[in-house]
């Protein structure tokens, strides 16, 4: 493999790795936007938040789906967020998690 495609491929790795990073931190973005919506709202059942390429100081847009709903366990509530960066292309990445959290009952006590 001459120098020059070596240097090109390492390149779109280190472009594809930087996108998996910023889907991976939506990720854990959204996971706190719940977490912390849920504090407020018990009701809070989800979203899709859109981020624009200015929000994110960035090229590019990226897409944060957000579920929330029942668990099998006692007390808990689990979110399941779901990221693609860039929004658009063939080379968007997804990354998803899903989580259980406990919500005090107290949030939304008078």
């Amino acid at each position: 493999m001459a120098m020059t495609q070596r240097l090109a491929l390492g390149q779109r790795q280190a472009i594809q790795r930087e996108r998996q990073l910023q889907a991976q931190w939506l990720v854990e973005a959204g996971i706190s936007r719940a977490t912390a919506k849920l504090r407020d709202d018990r009701q809070y059942a989800g979203e899709l938040w859109q981020l624009t390429a200015q929000e994110l100081g960035d090229r590019w847009e990226g897409r944060v789906e957000i579920q929330v709903g029942p668990s099998d366990a006692v007390d808990q509530t689990r979110i399941r967020v779901v990221a693609v960066y860039p929004t658009q292309g063939r080379l968007s990445i997804r990354e998803e998690n899903e989580v259980l959290v406990q919500i005090s009952s107290e949030a939304n006590s008078p």
